[in-house]
């Protein structure tokens, strides 16, 4: 069972933290856009099962985090807040989970602090390749906080729609309407809309040779496989795997799948060899 920090702070920024497991073999679970530390639930009790002490957390604008007026929302900024979180844990050398923009987040983690991130997993992971977001489906509004928003992007985050349940969807729209959530969720909107070229940190990301893993759903609607498959091309000695019958949340979809893979990459990343195969 995960344990609960909150309030916590990082970055002078408020936020909440689940933990569960213990010991030095840490792994950081970052979401994506319009998410929450809870999509991690599932896979985080079973990488605490394989021996990593795992820990999810809110980004700013998200979940139980704060949501102030003015904070430059985007992956930058989420960077500063996980280095922060990062470099407040007790081991030397942690493992990066990230999903969607928690991709981007982790990648840009890694380039500014490389002495403090050991391997990666890359989970339909934006901002190291060029792509079109409107044009894959991925300009679809986080910020419809209304029942029947949340359930239209639900049903487009996952390929099992049967997942979305009328509880869930009552869970996302409470959250994501909270006081500033709205707000919050435009700007950071805006923010990916407006994303230069510049923002790209995959050139610098695959100078560091940083350990990583590239996990896509096969059936992602979000940020198809063929920006997997761009981004295994920038990354050639990082391992490729497409879960079938997925979409673009396999560790919430098929979080035992996703967590054996995951496991055996992180427990040695020379077991996986380089290629792109389909689980």
């Amino acid at each position: 069972m995960s344990r609960l920090q909150y309030p916590a702070s990082y970055a002078g920024q408020l936020t909440r933290v689940l933990e569960v497991g213990e010991g030095d073999d840490v792994v950081v679970c970052l979401h994506g856009a319009g998410s929450r530390a809870d999509r991690w639930a599932p896979a985080l009790e079973l990488l605490a099962a394989e021996g990593f002490h795992a820990y999810a957390l809110d980004f700013p604008g998200h979940g139980l985090a704060a949501k102030p007026a003015g904070y430059p929302y985007g992956a930058r900024a989420f960077t500063e807040v996980v280095t922060a979180f990062v470099d407040a844990l007790a081991p030397p050398r942690v493992a990066l989970l990230g999903t969607s923009l928690g991709g981007h987040v982790a990648a840009w983690v890694a380039c500014e602090r490389p002495d403090r991130v050991r391997a990666t997993v890359l989970i339909g992971a934006v901002g190291l390749v060029p792509w079109d977001r409107e044009a894959a489906g991925a300009g679809s509004p986080i910020v419809d906080g209304s029942p029947a928003g949340v359930r239209a992007k639900l049903e487009l985050l996952v390929e099992d729609d049967t997942l979305v349940t009328d509880a869930w969807v009552h869970e996302e729209s409470q959250v994501n309407s909270s006081p500033g959530a709205a707000d919050a969720l435009a700007a950071l909107g805006r923010a990916l809309t407006a994303d230069a070229p510049g923002d790209l940190v995959g050139e610098r990301y695959a100078a560091l040779g940083c350990p990583t893993l590239l996990v896509w759903g096969a059936q992602d609607r979000w940020v198809p496989p063929s920006v997997g498959e761009a981004t295994a091309r920038l990354l050639p000695d990082a391992p490729f795997a497409l879960l079938d019958g997925t979409g673009h949340a396999p560790y919430f979809e098929r979080p035992s799948d996703f967590t054996k893979l995951a496991a055996e990459f992180l427990h040695d990343p020379a077991t996986l060899a380089a290629g792109s195969w389909t689980v």
